[in-house]
């Protein structure tokens, strides 16, 4: 649309977008593109055979800047993408003369684009249709960019922008401008309604609190996420009449500030027949109740609306137009949320189509009765339905009219509602999940209720329980049941022993229990948790059902009767197992678990050591299994005992040992595993230091935080870069040393990231040995008081992202002003000192 290859015919009444939608239907349809198949991509790609070709018949036409390639362009490139390696380069493209033919600049990644670059890059760019600054770093983009006349697309979502330039309202052709999570965004140019072509505005996650006047004029308009009544009730709802063709999803905030009921009738709301989804949001401060009400009933929705949401609105009761009077006929989705004053619901059992309703913050609500449902059969499509923190609320009763009142409902959760009792509706013929947290009345009248209507609930499958006043022993004992959670109830001693014969996860955390169930053991469980069970006295051999494959206990005692944990060689399907702060466990028998995968020891303070063989396992082809292994927080840790060299791991993938004092040694069988790519070893002074050769040279990343003795990694006869080939993430602390690296070709090339901290006695970074690292991204310098600047070299070209913290010499030599190592760090897009930098992901306050 931006290149304008979508022509329209005369007199046609479709938009741009809905033949494009057609064209990319048809195309799709030809399997031109695809679905995207990898987990973090939505959206669809281009098939590789016709990428391929593409790519032949567009010749030169096309270009993708990347890291040191070389910028040989001539004047036939037209279209120009760069990804995140190659945006420290871009201000060469100054340099280039054939820019000022570019159409399309464009972003294919978020990570951050420095302050500098749309300056040296904007005043070429004289013919741009696309052009994407995703990620800009800078507090506002600058005013050249009016004089791109011919722009039509827009692109600064994640960005750093404190405001806009006016300038850019001189942009006549722009047609989407997208804002996108500009979470410092204060506002917008007064003069936006200049933009006579504009069809698409993105200021969702921003901070815009007011939209600039005459918004009515952008009649062009299809695409606007968001629009703000400000604090003085400038920005006038009826503004909206003249915006006849939006589409997809609009949230009108800051309601409460609509000064004149006439200003929402104005807005002609209803007639937007193209909108799908309406957020009506009001806000905190002074409450005009009427007021409220009468804008609120000013703003009916179209009745083709799929999804409504209406929160902090301070009336007593909802408009006739959610009472039932108009037929919502493809309503899906319902959220009333914070409606504190009024008292009673809407009769939302009549839309047909409802799939999801939410309510909560309703805190004058007391009763739910008939009215809720309406006459004839109430929701008859409703899958899930949530009430929260409803603090008044007593009565649920039931529509009386002899159907059940929610066929097809699937989750039912109850959170927050202290006051409910136990007269609730119990017919749930489709229930699978059930969620009662904070019903602190409702508890001891459940199991009276279910008892009798057993037949009821034969299709639930999920069950959380937390902070009843009471166990429901008839729910948990539902032999339908295959998870159950149990959370945060100091006075339960004891489970029932009621539980389901097929329940398969079970997790109980803040519970009171002394001691678990006997008949636990028979039942075929696959994953248990406990956590937060101080009195709890634990005998895994005993207590615990051998068909476990995934176990963690945390916060409770365990139990070393006889020989410590006898029995656990017939856990054979373990292969997920985390002990944090536990108490009682002296030894820990690894060598038992020949098919562990996982296995986390955290916070044991009584464990000193961990065995790796044990009586009657065979142990020839050791932890074959293993891939993850983490040990934090074992001050009394002193050896791996039981097998000379420690038992092969031939799949051992992570290793990381932090804040174990007394350690001594670790199993070099271990640390040989060719599969071996994560190593992290802190806060252990009394490790030995490692063997040479005893490193697997397939490691990628490796943490030495206060580890002195380590220093033989950077002997003569011992090279890390040797050693460790594949590295490309490196932290190292060393107290010894005054200039990093020691050796000029010490460290491996393929290095992406390099973390220095703590080295308190660093005075000097050796630039011939950090040149070498031609795929340097990221430098992290940390705690590093004595060291004074950067080397004379300066870092190698590739580093994107720099971050100094709490070494005040080397920032003062960095800073913007006056630094003399400015100019050598300059051209880096992220560059981080004491203050937190933006983060584009950051939520609001």
């Amino acid at each position: 649309m931006a290149e304008n290859f979508i022509p329209l015919e005369p007199g046609s009444r479709r938009g741009l977008e809905d033949v494009g939608d057609d064209y990319f239907n048809n195309l799709l349809s030809r399997s031109f593109f695809q679905p995207a198949i990898h987990s973090n991509i939505s959206g669809h790609v281009m098939h590789d055979l016709f990428h391929d070709l593409a790519r032949l018949i567009s010749g030169n036409s096309c270009f993708l800047l990347e890291e040191n390639k070389d910028l040989v362009l001539d004047d036939h490139v037209r279209h120009m993408s760069y990804n995140a390696a190659s945006r420290n380069n871009l201000y060469k493209l100054e340099e280039v003369p054939a820019m000022k033919h570019l159409r399309t600049f464009f972003a294919l990644s978020h990570e951050r684009l420095s302050v500098e670059a749309p300056v040296y890059i904007l005043p070429h760019f004289n013919f741009v249709r696309v052009l994407s600054l995703v990620a800009y770093n800078g507090c506002k983009l600058p005013s050249t960019i009016g004089k791109l006349k011919y722009l039509r697309y827009l692109d600064v979502s994640h960005s750093a922008i404190v405001e806009l330039p006016e300038s850019i309202c001189t942009l006549c052709n722009l047609q989407t401008l997208l804002l996108f999570k500009c979470r410092r965004l204060q506002g917008l140019p007064q003069d936006l309604w200049k933009l006579i072509s504009l069809r698409h505005l993105d200021i969702s996650y921003t901070k815009v609190r007011r939209m600039p006047e005459h918004m009515g004029s952008l009649k062009n308009l299809r695409t606007l996420t968001t629009f703000v009544v400000g604090e003085d009730g400038a920005s006038l709802l009826r503004e909206l009449r003249s915006l006849e063709h939006l589409v997809g999803d609009l949230s009108l905030e800051g309601l409460q500030n609509v000064a004149m009921v006439d200003d929402a009738v104005g807005a002609n709301l209803h007639e937007k027949n193209f909108l799908k989804k309406l957020r009506l949001a009001f806000g905190d401060g002074t409450v005009h109740i009427e007021r409220e009400q009468d804008v609120l009933a000013s703003l009916r929705p179209p009745t083709e609306i799929h999804g409504l949401e209406i929160s902090k609105y301070a009336g007593t009761s909802f408009p006739s137009w959610l009472m039932g009077d108009l037929p919502f006929a493809k309503m899906v989705n319902l959220c009333l949320s914070d409606c504190r004053n009024c008292i009673s619901l809407p009769r939302l059992g009549q839309l047909a189509c409802l799939r999801s309703l939410v309510i909560s913050g309703m805190d004058h609500l007391q009763k739910i009765g008939p009215d809720f449902y309406g006459n004839r059969d109430p929701f008859p499509s409703l899958q899930e339905m949530r009430f929260e923190s409803m603090k008044s609320w007593e009565l649920w009763e039931a529509s009386g009219n002899g159907v059940v009142d929610f066929p097809t409902l699937e989750v039912l959760r109850l959170e927050d509602c202290p006051k409910l009792r136990g007269a609730v509706p119990i017919q749930f013929p489709s229930l699978r999940t059930l969620e009662l947290l904070g019903c602190d009345q409702l508890a001891d009248k459940l199991d009276q209720r279910f008892s009798a209507y057993d037949e009821t609930l034969t299709s639930l499958t999920s069950l959380k329980l937390a902070s009843l006043a009471c166990i429901p022993s008839q729910l948990i004992g539902l032999s339908s049941l295959k998870s159950l959670e149990i959370w945060v109830f100091p006075e339960l001693k004891q489970l029932p022993d009621v539980l389901s014969p097929d329940l398969d996860v079970l997790s109980i955390f803040g519970a009171g229990l002394e001691s678990l169930p006997k008949s636990l053991a028979e039942i075929s469980l696959g994953t248990m948790a406990i956590g937060d069970c101080p009195s709890l006295k634990l005998c895994p051999d005993d207590e615990l059902p051998t068909s476990l494959n995934s176990l963690f206990v945390g916060g409770a005692w365990i139990l070393e009767v006889g020989k410590p944990w006898r029995n656990m060689r017939h856990f054979s399907s373990l292969v997920e197992l985390g002990l944090s702060d536990v108490v009682g466990l002296v030894s820990f028998p690894l060598g038992s678990f020949p098919n562990l995968r996982d296995i986390e020891l955290k916070s044991c303070k009584d464990l000193e050591s961990i065995s790796l063989s044990e009586e009657g396992v065979d142990q020839r082809s050791g932890l074959t299994c293993l891939v993850s292994l983490k040990i934090e927080g074992c001050p009394e840790l002193v050896e791996f005992v039981g097998r000379e060299g420690g038992a092969p791991s031939p799949n051992l993938r992570y290793v990381l040992v932090d804040d174990c004092m007394k350690l001594k040694s670790l199993p070099q069988g271990m640390l040989k595993s060719v599969c071996l790519k994560f190593l992290s070893i802190r806060r252990c002074p009394g490790l030995e230091p490692i063997p040479e050769g005893t490193l697997s040279s397939s490691l990628l990343r490796l943490c030495m935080d206060d580890y002195e003795r380590l220093t033989s990694l950077w002997s003569d006869t011992w090279c890390l870069r040797a050693t460790c080939p594949h590295l490309v993430d490196l932290l190292i602390c060393l107290d010894t040393w005054e200039c990093f690296p020691e050796k000029e070709n010490s460290l491996p090339t393929g290095l992406i990231r390099l973390n220095i901290w703590f080295c308190k006695n660093l005075k000097r970074l050796d630039g011939k040995g950090l040149q070498n690292l031609t795929s340097l991204v990221e430098l992290n310098i940390v705690v590093c008081s004595l060291l004074q600047s950067l080397p004379k070299e300066g870092l190698p070209p590739s580093v994107s992202r720099l971050i100094i913290l709490h070494c005040p010499n080397l920032e003062a030599s960095c800073r913007r002003k006056g630094g003399k190592d400015w100019p050598k760090i300059s051209r880096i897009p992220w560059i981080q000192f004491e203050e937190i930098e933006f983060n584009p992901d950051e939520t609001d306050d």
